[in-house]
């Protein structure tokens, strides 16, 4: 999920929030909502011209060639992506968008693809642009093996993932916190 603001003819810019909620597919973290909250920070170039708000939603098959330990922890980070997007609006409107992101730093070795769709206001077109996303994420959860979980954790994350990953995760940094 993310939001964003921006504006441009030719060229354009925005930068937004995001949050994205992951469920790794290996045995040891699977059945498990894991939430990430972040912030972007988008250049593009096309046929385009508008002035609106737009939130939007897309969903993300990522993998990761790295021979290193692999955990959600693995999957904060800094990352980039490129992609194209289109869209129309006349008080209100919409549009898509694909895009490849590949991670650096700790995320180095995560890749994968997106495909989103937006709703927003304003007035603009954009019939075609290419786009290039920074962005940087942090997860909030607590990271352990889901089988070490209990079932009312499991159902409360299955039911509201980012209630549970911000109730969890602040729990988690009290304890660390507690044993220094």
């Amino acid at each position: 999920m993310q939001g964003d603001l921006g504006g441009g003819l030719a060229l354009g810019g925005a930068d937004g929030l995001e949050m994205s909620v992951v469920r790794f597919t290996d045995s040891k973290y699977s059945w498990y909502n894991y939430v990430y909250a972040g912030a972007h920070e988008q250049f593009s170039a096309g046929v385009q011209a508008n002035v609106s708000g737009s939130v939007g939603g897309s969903v993300s098959i990522a993998y990761n060639k790295s021979k290193d330990k692999i955990d959600p922890i693995t999957y904060a980070g800094v990352t980039t992506s490129a992609g194209v997007s289109a869209d129309v609006k006349f008080i209100a409107g919409g549009g898509v968008n694909v895009n490849a992101f590949s991670g650096s730093g700790k995320m180095a070795g995560w890749r994968g693809v997106s495909l989103g769709v937006s709703v927003g206001v304003g007035a603009g077109a954009n019939v075609g642009s290419g786009n290039i996303t920074l962005s940087k994420t942090w997860l909030l959860n607590d990271v352990k093996p889901t089988a070490q979980r209990s079932f009312i954790d499991r159902a409360v994350n299955f039911a509201n993932p980012v209630g549970s990953a911000i109730a969890t995760g602040t729990l988690d940094k009290i304890r660390q916190y507690r044993k220094k």
